[in-house]
C-alpha cells in the first residue's frame, strides 16, 4: 500500500505510540520487524518497514478489534524462538489475526494498554447511533422515552 508523504504525515502525527514491533507474516510465516503507529482517532495500527518509510506496509482496524495475550495451547505450538512467550499478543481483526511480538514484557504491556485505551474512547466518540430509545417497564408496563 503505497501513500505519499502528506497521508504518512497524517498517520505519525495523530499517533499516541510508536515503535518497533515484530509482526509475523500472513502468508510466509515468517517474522519481520516493522515500526508501529497507534492512531486513535482513526482506530487504526499502521505498520511500516522502518520508521522514515512513507510507504504503509498495512492497516489493522481496531474499532471491532479483539486484542489479547496467547492461551497455554496457543504457546505450546509456536516455536522454540520465543524464549519469552510474555512478549507476545495478538490482534484478531476481521478474518485475519496477527501475531505481535514486543521486545520487552514491559514494551507488551504498554501497547495493549494504549490499544485497550483507544478502544475505549473510539467507543464514546464515534458512536453508531444516537437518539431516544422507548423502554417498556418490567413491573409497570408502561413505555417510557429513555
Amino acid at each position: 500500500m503505497v501513500v505519499n508523504a502528506a497521508v504518512a504525515d497524517r498517520l505519525y502525527a495523530a499517533a499516541t505510540k510508536t515503535g518497533y514491533l515484530q509482526k509475523q507474516g500472513g502468508a510466509v510465516k515468517t517474522w519481520k520487524k516493522r515500526w508501529f503507529t497507534l492512531c486513535p482517532s482513526t482506530f487504526e495500527l499502521a505498520y511500516f518497514h522502518s520508521r522514515d518509510s512513507v510507504v504503509v506496509n498495512g492497516i489493522i482496524q481496531l474499532r471491532y478489534a479483539d486484542v489479547r495475550t496467547p492461551s497455554s495451547l496457543e504457546l505450546a505450538a509456536l516455536p522454540r524462538r520465543h524464549s519469552d512467550p510474555a512478549r507476545l499478543f495478538s490482534v484478531v481483526s476481521g478474518t485475519r489475526t496477527y501475531q505481535i511480538e514486543a521486545s520487552s514484557p514491559a514494551e507488551r504491556d504498554e501497547w495493549l494498554h494504549a490499544i485497550s485505551e483507544a478502544q475505549k474512547r473510539s467507543v464514546w466518540q464515534n458512536p453508531v447511533a444516537e437518539g431516544w430509545l422507548w423502554k417498556r417497564g418490567e413491573h409497570v408496563k408502561s413505555w417510557k422515552r429513555r
